[in-house]
């Protein structure tokens, strides 16, 4: 796989940094209170469940996640970490691609500029001459 591809979300389906989107809900199941047997029940999970998610080890599914952001008193989208690095090499590309069109432009301008000066000192060269 290729910067690029990275970059454009090719053969990466998840635009998630999963790291730390499983940090982010374990720190919401911490700061709770509540144990892995109570919101078991709320979700009608088994404890083993939240403990993986409470440790890290996993992500609840879309529906679970819907679920926690209730009990959590929370929307969803704030437990969900985006994966930078995909924001971070897009914009680094557009850079990228902005800064050689800029370098292209001030190409041209040089051109026009050293045109304009080869006329100018043509003119200067007549004006002696005559």
């Amino acid at each position: 796989m290729t910067v690029i591809d990275i970059a454009l979300n090719i053969n990466k389906p998840k635009g998630l940094n999963e790291q730390a989107t499983r940090e982010r809900i374990s720190r919401l199941i911490k700061e709770s209170g509540k144990s892995n047997k109570e919101l078991g029940d709320l979700l009608v999970l088994r404890e083993q469940t939240i403990s993986k998610w409470r440790n890290c080890k996993g992500i609840p599914d879309l529906e679970n996640l819907y679920l926690l952001s209730r009990i959590f008193n929370v929307k969803v989208d704030d437990m969900l970490v985006p994966n930078t690095d995909l924001v971070f090499l897009k914009e680094k590309i557009e850079y990228a691609e902005n800064t050689a069109q800029l370098g292209r432009i001030k190409l041209y301008a040089e051109k026009i500029k050293s045109i304009k000066w080869k006329k100018r000192s043509e003119n200067k060269k007549n004006e002696v001459k005559l």
